[in-house]
Formats: structure tokens, sequence, C-alpha cells
């Protein structure tokens, strides 16, 4: 290469450099404005719990012993275990119906919890299973009409969340965001106090 054409390079560079400062400049400049036009949207709190969630912070501890999900585009070599992608759950989404014996148990726990209060959790679960097996079909119907009653209502709450229009998916998880947003700035105001 000749000395002209080292200097021609040299001048390139330096021009892309100039115009990588001048975009750097711009995006932040733009940064800048989207988050104030959001801070005005939202108010002060949220806007402060929607950076802290942008920023990667985890919302609220998590508790149990429930391994962290894996995402699709992590690596799975040959010395892993394979472990299965959760997919996150839509907090809009209808909640399946309780079963029979659910329903049963809830009914009656607290009636035995007050007969019995020395049990713990796990001898009142058993003292429940027990009654729920000794029970015959005809006990036992009452609690199966109502969870009947209630597969019936979750199928058509079902079928009405999976018609939904694209306008009201994108409305929903925007009301879902706003909520989370502010459970979080609760949970994180309530812990620092």
């Amino acid at each position: 290469m000749s000395t002209t054409d080292i200097a021609h390079l040299e001048k390139q560079r330096k021009e892309l450099a100039a115009s990588f400062n001048d975009i750097a400049t711009v995006m932040k400049r733009s940064s800048e404005l989207a988050a104030s036009f959001a801070q005005s949207l939202l108010g002060s709190d949220a806007f402060e719990v929607l950076q802290h969630l942008q920023q990667g912070a985890d919302p609220a501890p998590t508790k149990g012993k429930r391994k962290a999900a894996v995402t699709e585009d992590e690596p799975l070599d040959g010395t892993k275990k394979r472990k299965r992608i959760i997919k996150p759950k839509d907090p809009n989404a209808p909640k399946r119906p309780a079963s029979s014996y659910i329903l049963f148990q809830n009914d009656v726990r607290k009636d035995l919890k007050e007969m019995h209060p020395e049990l713990n959790n796990a001898d009142l679960l058993t003292l429940i299973s027990d009654q729920w097996k000794n029970m015959s079909s005809e006990e036992k119907d009452k609690y199966n009409q109502e969870n009947k009653v209630l597969t019936q209502q979750y199928s058509e709450e079902k079928k009405a969340y999976d018609s939904r229009t694209p306008e009201e998916i994108q409305a929903a998880k925007t009301a879902a965001e706003i909520a989370l947003a502010v459970r979080t700035f609760t949970f994180l105001s309530s812990s620092s106090v």
C-alpha cells in the first residue's frame, strides 16, 4: 500500500468514528426524550419501577426451590442435561377450575382446623384425605357438580380469551405491565422502609 492509500484509509476511519459518535449522541438524546415522555405519562413512581425493571433487576424475590427458566437461545452442549423451556404465563389468562377434591378440602379445612388446632398442616391434609376417601359417591356428587359448573365457566372464558383481537391482546399486555410495575413499586417501597 502506498502512503496515499494509507492516508485515505485513515481519513475514512476518522470520518466513520465521527459518524458513530454523532449516532451515539442522537441515540442518547432520543433515549432521554423517550424517558421524559414515559415519566410524564406514568408519573414518577411507576417510571422509577420501570427503570428498575429495565436495568435487569428482579422485581420481587422468588420463593421456593423452583429452578430458573431456560431460554431458547441458551446453548445446550452434550455435557449438560437438557432442561425444559418454561413459557411465561399470561396473567390475563383464565384460571383453571379447582378439582372436586380441592373444593371439598377448601370447604372443610377451616372446621377441621378449629376442631383440631394441635394438628400441623400435613396431618390436617391426611385427615381431609381420609374423609374424602370415606365419603360416598352421593356425598361427593355435590362437589363434582360444582366442579362441572366451574369447568363449563372456564371453557367459556378460555374460548373468549383465545379469540381476542391483536389490539385487545396488546391492551391486556400493557395493563399487565403497569400492574406489575405498581406491585413491584409497592414491594420495593415497603421493603426499603
